[in-house]
């Protein structure tokens, strides 16, 4: 975890610093514009400023987590952490699910440590946000299907409407 604070900085680094100065320059709009999650607003489109390739709601949260605490990287890079650590959270109680809270602990800790998730959980990216809803949709499923509950399959089908809406790929489980 503690590599993770080395670069919690106002300073956006590699690796995919283009895409995470998209990403800030989305909450920066809606910090200054307010939020409009159907019209994002990019810095490299010259006047047409509009551009969708993912559901904007992570930025959305961001510049509210910002209008709160200050438009400061720190926090959106804090918020990325938090959603990170929610999709290891449901990774953890997956494995759990199907194998044994021993084995859960393992996989998760190798999932925390990896090289990618180190970057990345800081990074001021949608990744993770998609990885959670893909996380909790998946256990969610499992426990409805378990339980043959009917609440379960409606978190599971909001989880999974948000993240095919914010980046479809981490959705094909």
């Amino acid at each position: 975890m503690g590599l993770r604070l080395l670069h919690l900085g106002e300073d956006l680094d590699d690796p995919h610093i283009w895409r995470q100065a998209d990403t800030a320059n989305y909450i920066w709009d809606y910090y200054r514009n307010g939020v409009d999650l159907l019209h994002p607003s990019v810095c490299w489109m010259g006047a047409h400023k509009t551009v969708i390739f993912e559901f904007p709601l992570p930025e959305a949260m961001a510049t509210w987590v910002a209008r709160i605490f200050g438009p400061e990287l720190f926090w959106s890079r804090m918020l990325f952490l938090g959603i990170y650590l929610g999709g290891a959270a449901y990774f953890f109680k997956i494995i759990r699910h199907l194998a044994s809270t021993h084995l859960a602990a393992i996989a998760t800790l190798v999932y925390m440590i990896l090289p990618l998730g180190i970057v990345y959980s800081r990074a001021v990216h949608i990744d993770f946000t998609a990885v959670l809803c893909a996380h909790a949709m998946l256990y969610y499923l499992m426990k409805a299907v378990d339980r043959e509950s009917r609440a379960y399959f409606l978190a599971a089908m909001l989880f999974a409407t948000l993240g095919f809406l914010i980046k479809v790929p981490y959705m094909f489980y």
